[in-house]
């Protein structure tokens, strides 16, 4: 089904998207903080990927159907103001911070993180681990991944334009990375194609590419018990891809599957009429203005994580270092959003964002 735009998706306010985007960073930092055992942190990333897929290519669509063009200097303008001050500030820290605690700079590895390289440089030379075991950079593969898929995808928007060449072309994105997991893991015996899988770009593209589909259709439900019926099936097909611990399956089909799942529960949660509560849930402030400091606490809880690790010397979160990092992350994050994002949303309206 071919959908119609609702106001608040013209403008890319979907504030129960806001709330979903916040239980997938409270599911990364969670894991992070010693939960992973129990929460799926990985699976939280693939939720942002769907949504970002989901709210950019609608907000593409719109401005092509509306226009018969994207003006793709202002979308990668609006991409820049949107994640760019953010990352450089971050950056600079993790260089202050590996200056006061290795006497060094790390030019080359600050660099491939500016220039969203992170998932290429850990993947092929790695980062220099701060604390024990972690790097600042290492957090940073996932927003290299954004970055590298909306670079080619706007203008094969602009390029295909009608209807059924962009449905190939996600299609196409959503079959190429899996047969690329496959061939990795059932043909190249390699233990190095269990990270390519999980950070390479072209190995993790169909997540964004699932929500780019679901901004160009939808599966129309036309009772209660169909939705029902749609939001079961997406949630067995989640839980079993998180309950199923084989390591082929797990760097192959899982994210495919979890991209359909995705795609069956997040369509009844925007478009369903019988999904109130859920949405009202989704939508309470707390869980609204998390999903709004998202990408800051995406950033920042990895910091404050190497920070409690470099002053305990332990890996492992004690009952006080979890008051400590929970309260580092909250800090680090509100001045991120506040003195950072908040003043370049004038300069993103100025290239037309609605936000």
């Amino acid at each position: 089904m071919l959908l119609n735009f609702s106001s608040a998706e013209l403008k890319g306010n979907l504030p129960k998207l806001d709330g979903l985007r916040a239980i997938s960073v409270l599911f990364v930092v969670l894991s992070h903080s010693g939960f992973g055992n129990i929460i799926p942190g990985g699976f939280g990333v693939t939720i942002f990927f769907f949504i970002s897929g989901y709210l950019i290519t609608t907000l593409l669509r719109k401005e092509l159907e509306l226009n018969y063009k994207i003006n793709l200097k202002n979308f990668y303008l609006r991409r820049f103001w949107r994640l760019v001050p953010a990352l450089i500030i971050y950056v600079l820290i993790a260089v202050i911070a590996n200056k006061l605690v290795k006497n060094t700079i790390a030019t080359e590895e600050s660099l491939a993180a500016i220039f969203y390289l992170s998932n290429y440089y850990d993947l092929y030379k790695g980062y220099t681990p701060l604390s024990k075991i972690h790097s600042p950079y290492d957090i940073l593969w996932s927003l290299s991944i954004e970055e590298h898929f909306y670079i080619f995808f706007a203008p094969l928007l602009l390029l295909f334009k009608s209807r059924s060449k962009i449905t190939l072309l996600i299609i196409s994105l959503i079959i190429i990375p899996l047969l690329l997991r496959v061939n990795a893991i059932f043909f190249d015996f390699s233990s190095f194609n269990k990270l390519y899988t999980y950070i390479a770009t072209e190995c993790r593209i169909d997540s964004i590419a699932f929500g780019c589909l679901l901004a160009y259709f939808s599966i129309n439900t036309k009772n209660k018990n169909q939705e029902l019926f749609s939001l079961l099936l997406g949630s067995t097909i989640i839980i079993f891809t998180l309950l199923y611990r084989n390591d082929d399956f797990r760097e192959t089909f899982r994210y495919t599957l979890q991209g359909i799942g995705l795609f069956l529960i997040i369509n009844n949660i925007i478009h369903g009429k019988h999904t109130q509560k859920i949405t009202n849930f989704l939508e309470i402030r707390p869980l609204i203005f998390i999903g709004k400091v998202s990408y800051s606490i995406y950033l920042y809880h990895w910091l404050a994580l190497i920070i409690i690790e470099l002053v305990t010397q332990n890996n492992s979160l004690t009952v006080y270092s979890h008051i400590a990092f929970w309260t580092l992350t909250a800090t680090l994050s509100l001045a991120s959003f506040f003195f950072v994002e908040q003043p370049c949303l004038g300069l993103r309206r100025r290239y037309g964002s609605h936000v």
